[in-house]
């Protein structure tokens, strides 16, 4: 499970383009220790993946266990840029989509 857990700190670390000293200093931690945490040798202490996770936007259910999750600041990033309009005709395309499959289950 550590390995695995140390898989997804990396995979994260990268996705932000950051060395290992960077993304150490943002979580409190060492880069040194963060090494061994990334290699699967050690683990975090939940004060640590409280702040990866706030720091980074990427929500426990990921860093812990793989499992995606859309976050407010992964929302907030999605529909920066995008005008109310947009947003209301997705909400409308969204709202057709969930009608029809209800009512495909239903039949």
């Amino acid at each position: 499970m550590k390995s695995e857990i140390g898989k997804r700190i990396l995979e994260i670390r990268k996705r932000m383009n950051m060395n290992k000293e960077q993304f150490a200093k943002l979580i409190g931690i060492s880069g040194q220790y963060l090494g061994t945490v990334e290699a699967g040798v050690h683990g975090l202490s939940l004060d640590s993946i409280i702040t990866l996770c706030e720091k980074t936007h990427v929500s426990a259910d990921y860093v812990l266990f793989g499992k995606e999750n859309i976050t407010d600041g992964k929302l907030r990033n999605l529909f920066s840029g995008v005008d109310k309009t947009q947003i209301s005709s997705a909400f409308k395309t969204l709202e057709s989509i969930s009608l029809f499959i209800k009512d495909s289950y239903s039949q």
